[in-house]
């Protein structure tokens, strides 16, 4: 299955279209995908994502170079401010699963999935539309993955540690003046500061330390975690990283940064989750700032919030949009097809040792773990090998197909389980691995199946995913048909996928 991220996070936008699209992927690698994400920035993205699999461009100048990369897609979750209608109308036609983040109602989308996890996006009143499915609400706030599982947050009588975090690049130079404010407030108390990688203010920050200030640079998602669990408070723009407050249980002062927040903050005020100083060019601010600190001293109020932010944010949004994807993808056609890893390596040896699997193969002698794993590994490493397993969206093993690549032509294998023979996968999943192995490999011109003459089903199978009878050739004395499958011929558009 290829999964597409596409993103950004360029003009001071902040990290929530790249944190969201981190959560997404970190959930479909459970499933045991690994996507590519696609990011258009202005700044290096790796500390944000770490060791997930990225390229970076502009793919709003280079929607050409895009577009090709899409071809193959299986799934494209876009989640942009920038993008115009044309370009999701053409993801709509790429994609087999179109998926599109959305915050507050910005276009009339085409088909696919539209998600909006913010706490007020129910009474959005988006259109209903027959073509779109919407995700919508709390029970879809993607998080990363370090915020899924939560330990007990203990709730202080008073307030020891502060932590202030205003987004990757503090673009509006807020930092440095919410110290000075805290540090005359509250000089006893230890001040983390969260300095994001493209900070341009750093000697204004520097200057407005004290000796209990302590500046933690460009935390990883872990490290993240740890400081919002030792915070009593946190003053934050009133982005993703409220969330991830919540769900920890850390009280929030927020600042609105950027327009799109507002109506988020709003939301937030309902639940009294959060307490809101203000927009952030607001000549009252700091007051207000500090008013609001002043309310969280009183540790009732802040085991209140910490205990219904955990309640209302429960971390399991990402799983749960991943598997609405995957429910999506197998509702016509029964299964998706990935390529395997390590971690199917049981269900492979099992399925390869099936008395009907055994008898229909080349080599009918029983498999051993020890050779089969060795045989494994060796396969899912070799670049002329492509493995793919079928599952279907309740993690079910369907089977497997497999395509040794010799030159200009592939021979393929497939064996399916037992509990879904018969029930018409076969040529489907034929026809879908065949489809991935021809746009994988541009000079391949054919693939080739070796079938014995006595399994009527699999000829069946074969020739109901297009390929026809080529010859009968005899292998260590026995004989098989040789069915081909030719490029030419055979329809490997978008819309036949």
């Amino acid at each position: 299955m290829n999964v597409f991220l596409v993103t950004e996070s360029i003009n001071n936008s902040g990290l929530g279209h790249l944190t969201r699209c981190l959560s997404l992927y970190h959930a479909f690698e459970e499933k045991n995908i690994t996507p590519k994400m696609i990011i258009n920035s202005d700044v290096a993205p790796r500390e944000v994502v770490g060791r997930a699999n990225i390229l970076q461009f502009n793919w709003l100048k280079n929607k050409n170079r895009l577009y090709k990369i899409l071809e193959r897609a299986d799934v494209v979750v876009v989640d942009s401010y920038l993008a115009g209608w044309d370009f999701y109308r053409t993801i709509s036609r790429l994609a087999k699963v179109p998926v599109y983040f959305d915050d507050n109602k910005r276009l009339f989308y085409p088909s696919g999935i539209v998600i909006n996890g913010a706490l007020n996006a129910e009474k959005l009143n988006y259109p209903a539309k027959d073509y779109i499915r919407y995700l919508l609400g709390r029970q879809f706030i993607p998080l990363r993955k370090e915020f899924w599982e939560i330990s007990p947050k203990q709730t202080r009588n008073n307030i020891r540690t502060i932590l202030i975090s205003l987004g990757g690049s503090d673009s509006r130079n807020l930092t440095a003046k919410i110290l000075k404010s805290v540090n005359k407030s509250y000089p006893h108390q230890t001040k983390k500061i969260v300095i994001g990688f493209d900070f341009k203010n750093l000697k204004d920050i520097e200057q407005a330390k004290d000796k209990n200030t302590e500046l933690v640079f460009s935390p990883d998602a872990e490290t993240m975690k740890k400081l919002m669990m030792e915070a009593d408070v946190a003053i934050s723009a009133a982005g993703q990283t409220l969330y991830e407050l919540a769900r920890i249980g850390t009280p929030a002062v927020a600042i609105a940064v950027v327009g799109n927040q507002l109506n988020n903050v709003k939301a937030w005020e309902e639940t009294a989750l959060i307490k809101y100083a203000g927009w952030w060019r607001d000549k009252e601010l700091i007051n207000r700032m500090k008013a609001c600190l002043k309310e969280l001293e009183n540790k009732k109020l802040r085991r209140d919030i910490s205990y219904r932010g955990r309640i209302l944010v429960d971390g399991r949004g990402s799983k749960r949009i991943v598997k609405t994807i995957l429910d999506t993808v197998c509702q016509d056609q029964g299964f998706y097809v990935r390529k395997a890893n390590l971690q199917d390596a049981k269900n492979v040896f099992e399925l390869s040792n099936d008395v009907y699997v055994r008898q229909n193969s080349i080599n009918r002698n029983k498999i051993l773990w020890s050779a089969h794993l060795k045989w494994f590994k060796n396969k899912i490493a070799d670049s002329h090998y492509d493995f793919f397993v079928i599952y279907n969206n309740t993690d079910e093993f369907i089977g497997q197909t497999r395509f040794e690549i010799l030159n200009n032509y592939a021979i393929i294998s497939i064996s399916v389980a037992e509990k879904f023979r018969g029930k018409g996968l076969s040529s489907k999943i034929l026809n879908n691995s065949c489809q991935h192995v021809f746009q994988s490999h541009r000079s391949l011109k054919k693939i080739l199946a070796y079938i014995r003459p006595a399994n009527i089903s699999s000829i069946h199978s074969f020739k109901k995913a297009g390929f026809t009878f080529f010859k009968e050739e005899k292998i260590n004395k026995e004989e098989f048909y040789v069915f081909i499958l030719n490029r030419r011929g055979f329809n490997i558009s978008r819309h036949e996928h």
